[in-house]
């Protein structure tokens, strides 16, 4: 069996340059952190807006099964209301989260004006 850390394995992936972007784009969350100071908010919301974009490729993908059969359209004209549903539900949630933690620290009164 070869070790996880295999340069062979490691090569070949890091051929394709999709890997090259994922691994890029992943760095970036870092890069923000140790060069512009980012704290926990930032960080969190920032993953919050990657799930909205997930979230609408998700509805796009679904969509897309149409491909002009009868019966895939029932099924999303059922399925996209539904995931849409339950997923704004679930980003609205963590977007209250967020909120909550940015304001915190703050010194407003709970009119959100200061003071």
């Amino acid at each position: 069996m070869k070790s996880f850390l295999d340069p062979d394995l490691i090569a070949r992936t890091y051929r394709d340059p999709i890997a090259v972007a994922v691994l890029l784009v992943d760095l970036l969350p870092i890069l923000a952190v140790l060069v512009f100071g980012w704290g926990a908010t930032p960080l969190v919301a920032l993953y919050w807006l990657e799930n909205l974009v997930i979230g609408m490729f998700t509805v796009l993908r679904m969509v897309a099964t149409l491909a002009g059969n009868i019966v895939n359209l029932f099924t999303v004209l059922f399925i996209v209301p539904f995931f849409t549903l339950h997923y704004g539900m679930f980003c609205f949630g963590h977007g209250v989260f967020i909120q909550a933690l940015a304001t915190s620290g703050s010194t407003t009164g709970s009119s959100g004006m200061p003071g």
